[in-house]
């Protein structure tokens, strides 16, 4: 075969692979297509998206260089150092490679929905999120992204009332998570053999780590996995001590990070689940997606990206409880609601847990992701005099304190703990604490109850604005 043609069909089976996410086999295909002519771009740009498919970060990083260098104006490879950046912890690093993508094109639409999510994930500013992605709603190809990103600021700051904003979940579910014409390969229906003749229970979420996926259910499922097999299904790249704690109770574990929806769902399907635990929820809407199509034969709906209904009717349950979810909130869900008696969650706390605050303590505080500090709770912030002290690591940027400055412009000191145990520490010094709304604190009111801390909660009838008056009642009952 000619050498241009050669490298024509391994271009062609290397996207092919990498269409179909099997990041391995395209990165060696794209590799021999390098050797062959090392003057693309667009093969040392699919070499570093397959490196980054299959967390290379260093390599994906490396090829992306090489193929800015032949074409500094490729703003895909740009985007997708943004990711790498944004993936390892470098926030700013992300935010300089989206502005300067930005700079050149700014309707660029991948940047725009990129840099949103920074805005309210790490900036906390949801309206500024939705601020930007507004254009987008217009825009087809990016319609879908931009109203999903819309929806997701409104948990944070709305003028809708909870009803409506469910309702509005439900229908983009209805219309966006969903995979007409899907059809499982045959390998998927194959399925995995049950060699245990165990239960096989399957857990997807990308926070297999630090975070409230692990206090909030580890007890629970290190039980369940004496009498089942767990099938955990990672689609996050963090990892700690606390995923360590996951990987020593798995039965099997598989990495399905960057899957897209059809592949996910085939790949849920060959692992042949009995049931399935969803604790990824409106964190991974791919996954929500995959989700709608029913891979396992039970699914259920717990904790992470638990703050609303899913929209889906594809599951068997959402895991609450009466305080989290009373009678008469079942018209905010699409899921049948399951409620756990005294409580939906426990917890379990981590090695380094302070003990209780003991001795005098002083102050005002509110913590958690800035986020969740509408424009009327800044507004109903006490103002006698009191000096407000915010809490949270994403007060280290100019971004996250400039939002709280211009709108609040009474006493404040911003705190940035720099990881959880520091953050447990820093609560302690403190008495009272104000409740986030009308997105609640979750984790955040428990760990303040378990310290023996006192926080005045608000509360709403959305799953999300109910979390800290459904712990209250759950843990000083335990305490």
């Amino acid at each position: 075969m000619p050498a241009k043609a050669h490298l024509a069909s391994l271009i062609a089976s290397a996207r092919a692979q990498r269409d179909a996410g099997a990041w391995e086999a395209a990165a060696r295909l794209y590799a021999a297509a390098n050797d062959i002519d090392s003057s693309l771009y667009e093969i040392k740009h699919n070499l570093a998206l397959c490196h980054l498919g299959k967390g290379g970060f260093a390599e994906a990083m490396r090829f992306s260089a090489q193929a800015l260098a032949i074409k500094p104006d490729l703003w895909q490879s740009h985007l997708l150092r943004a990711k790498v950046h944004r993936a390892r912890g470098d926030v700013d690093g992300a935010d300089e490679a989206l502005t300067h993508v930005l700079k050149y094109d700014p309707s660029n639409g991948a940047a725009l929905l990129a840099m949103a999510d920074l805005d309210m994930n790490e900036y906390g500013d949801a309206v500024g999120a939705r601020e930007r992605v507004a254009p987008l709603l217009r825009v087809e190809q990016h319609r879908a992204d931009a109203e999903l990103t819309t929806l997701m600021s409104k948990l944070y700051d709305r003028d809708e009332t909870d009803q409506e904003l469910s309702d509005a979940l439900m229908d983009f579910a209805r219309r966006e998570l969903v995979m007409p014409g899907f059809a499982y390969t045959p390998q998927a229906l194959a399925e995995v053999p049950n060699r245990t003749g165990r239960k096989r229970v399957g857990l997807l979420s990308p926070l297999f780590c630090v975070s409230p996926v692990y206090f909030f259910t580890i007890a629970a499922f290190r039980a369940m996995a004496q009498k089942c097999d767990l099938v955990i299904l990672n689609r996050g790249t963090r990892e700690d001590w606390a995923t360590q704690a996951f990987r020593d109770i798995a039965y099997e574990w598989h990495n399905f990070q960057n899957l897209a929806s059809p592949e996910l769902a085939n790949a849920i399907k060959r692992q042949n689940i009995d049931v399935l635990f969803d604790l990824g929820g409106w964190m991974d809407p791919a996954g929500l997606k995959a989700l709608s199509v029913k891979p396992a034969r039970k699914m259920y709906k717990w904790v992470g990206g638990q703050s609303a209904t899913t929209g889906l009717t594809t599951f068997d349950g959402f895991i609450t409880d009466d305080a989290q979810s009373p009678p008469g909130s079942e018209s905010l869900h699409s899921e049948p609601l399951i409620r756990i008696p005294g409580g939906y969650v426990t917890y379990t706390p981590p090695p380094y847990m302070p003990a209780p605050a003991k001795g005098p303590r002083q102050g005002v505080a509110v913590v958690g992701n800035p986020a969740k500090i509408s424009g009327a709770m800044l507004e109903a912030l006490p103002t006698n005099n009191i000096e407000i002290n915010f809490i949270d690591r994403r007060y280290k940027f100019a971004k996250s304190r400039n939002r709280i400055q211009g709108k609040f412009k009474h006493e404040q000191n911003f705190v940035t703990p720099r990881n959880h145990l520091e953050y447990l520490n820093t609560i302690t010094k403190y008495k009272n604490f104000l409740d986030t709304s009308p997105y609640n604190c979750g984790l955040t009111c428990v760990e303040i109850l378990i310290l023996g801390l006192n926080i005045t909660e608000f509360t709403g009838s959305i799953f999300s604005s109910r979390h800290s008056m459904s712990h209250k009642i759950s843990f000083i009952r335990k305490i």
